[in-house]
């Protein structure tokens, strides 16, 4: 009896996912969601792997293992400070747990679980403003280049994404929908947030204003029942709770890491105005525009991530490495730039009422504010990742005035539609580019592939190895150990048999007299072998 009532229990809910999956506007969002996780897990082993990444998985795996427990996060921006706390070294050892211990599982679970928060945050979309709006949202953020490239590797911004995306989400969803299991998990990932990056500290109570969001979008708010409260208490707690152990240290300290923490990074900024570039990265979030990265200013801050498209170089080179798609690249971005046009427009209409009215709105031009002014505050140097908290909410912009402008004529829905399928045919193979000859390089999958050739090559016997660009002997040496070879790295001066690493637009290495060398392709990297002449590393 027992049996077939779990029988029909479980054909109750196959028949209910069926005629979800049946409806037309559920097979675009269930296909565009597949499409987004499949793209970010084929990304992951070229994602980029530094000292960073490798930091964290190092904690990670000593929690994982039971022989470290912490009470704090990762550094703060080169200083002495730490994170107020330690979820995000917690969450990557659930998933190097999951994954049993391998270095992509961090990538692949913290891809998985932004899908999820894409999925919910479509769905809430679609309960507080139009069921197309929704559609759109989980269209376009599925494989928005900015959201894949915060959702690849084992960086503390990237959980960051994830939990606010799947936060904002669940509170507007468990609002409408009265579920008190969402409104609590909505309350905890706010409050570890600040765990995960620092500008969640400023842009947190501005957050707060979606708790005013009612089941549509200019309704007033509806009173939370008193059940529901209790599960809000119950998610305060349990986030209030992943600070007791930070909170105690501090205490023993007399909170030395606080001090650290309001006194860090100031200064750096290039100019005064650096709080500014800010305001205007979100119009590059919610398009499929990554120009900046492919110019490598992650790693040469000298180029202005907003200012670059006013210079020939960088044309020539986002033509280099996107040619014709390079048009479609730039009119994702005019549409964005439209989108919010529209949207401040309707703002100076409502002559503000419409901070007040609509609380998506609200929220996003609060959390814009806070995050600049941590910026003009500090005087920090600015970095994409200091406006995280933003871009989910710039793609809600998007989304919406996409979704307006779809309703208001018979033919728009096509436009939109034919738009958003070049939107997404010009955001796959750029970012394919991007992580084949920028990210690539220092990808996990390209230097375990060289650490495979120097152990098949020495098979024990002493060699060098070095860089021409990132150095990244300390990946390569938790690459080493992983595997069965002897790994037998002596200093440069000493080694007879020595590699080197080059980007492929990059010369040669000198040639040291009495030696020979051989180049190996690993795009978009060159491994070049300097040896005695007849040495084993140099043979097929």
């Amino acid at each position: 009896m027992a049996d077939s009532a779990w029988a029909g229990w479980a054909r109750a809910r196959v028949a209910s996912a069926w005629t979800l999956l049946n409806q037309p506007e559920n097979r675009w969002t269930g296909l565009a969601l597949l499409t987004g996780f499949v793209l970010r897990v084929a990304l992951v082993p070229y994602a980029r792997w530094n000292d960073d990444e490798l930091g964290m998985y190092s904690v990670a795996m000593d929690i994982a293992r039971g022989e470290r427990q912490v009470v704090f996060g990762p550094a703060i921006t080169d200083t002495d400070a730490l994170l107020p706390g330690p979820a995000v070294h917690y969450f990557h050892a659930f998933a190097l747990v999951l994954g049993r211990g391998h270095p992509y599982s961090i990538g692949v679970v913290v891809a998985a679980l932004h899908v999820v928060g894409i999925a919910v945050l479509a769905q809430a979309l679609r309960k507080a403003i139009s069921v197309r709006a929704g559609i759109y949202l989980a269209c376009l953020m599925s494989v928005a280049p900015w959201d894949v490239l915060f959702s690849d590797r084992p960086y503390n911004p990237n959980p960051c994404l994830a939990w606010t995306t799947l936060m904002l989400g669940c509170w507007v969803l468990g609002k409408s929908k009265g579920s008190g299991p969402l409104l609590a998990l909505a309350v905890f990932l706010a409050l570890i947030l600040p765990q995960s990056h620092m500008s969640a500290i400023v842009a947190l109570p501005a957050l707060i204003a979606l708790a005013w969001v009612g089941s549509r979008e200019a309704a007033p708010a509806t009173d939370v029942p008193k059940v529901k409260r209790r599960w809000i208490a119950l998610g305060a707690l349990a986030g209030l709770a992943t600070y007791v152990p930070a909170l105690l240290s501090e205490l023993k300290t007399r909170f030395s890491n606080l001090r650290l923490i309001t006194t860090h990074g100031l200064g750096g900024a290039r100019d005064s105005f650096e709080w500014l570039r800010s305001l205007a990265m979100p119009i590059w979030f919610s398009s499929s525009e990554i120009g900046w990265n492919f110019l490598r200013g992650y790693w040469e801050p000298e180029v202005d991530p907003v200012l670059y498209l006013l210079n020939a170089r960088s044309w020539a080179i986002l033509w280099r490495f996107n040619g014709l798609w390079l048009v479609v690249i730039m009119a994702t971005m005019l549409v964005s730039v439209l989108a919010h046009l529209s949207w401040v427009r309707q703002i100076l209409r409502s002559r503000g009422r419409m901070l007040i009215r609509d609380r998506w709105t609200a929220t996003y031009v609060l959390v814009l504010v806070a995050c600049a002014a941590l910026l003009a505050t500090g005087r920090k140097i600015y970095f994409p990742h200091y406006n995280i908290l933003v871009l989910p909410l710039a793609w809600v912009v998007v989304a919406r005035e996409l979704a307006r402008f779809a309703e208001s004529g018979k033919k728009r829905p096509r436009l939109v539609s034919v738009w958003i399928a070049a939107f997404g045919l010009a955001s796959i193979p750029m970012l394919g580019r991007y992580y084949g000859i920028v990210d690539g390089m220092i990808g996990l999958k390209r230097q375990t592939q060289v650490v495979e050739f120097i152990c098949e090559r020495q098979k024990g016997r002493p060699f060098s190895i070095e860089f021409d660009y990132m150095n990244q002997t300390e990946v390569i040496r938790m690459l080493a150990r992983r595997t069965d070879c002897r790994w037998n790295e002596v200093p440069p001066e000493t080694a007879s048999v020595k590699y080197f690493l080059y980007p492929s637009f990059h010369a040669a290495p000198p040639v040291a007299k009495g030696a020979d060398q051989r180049m190996f392709k690993y795009p978009p990297l060159r491994l070049w072998v300097v040896a005695p002449k007849g040495s084993p590393a140099l043979a097929e």
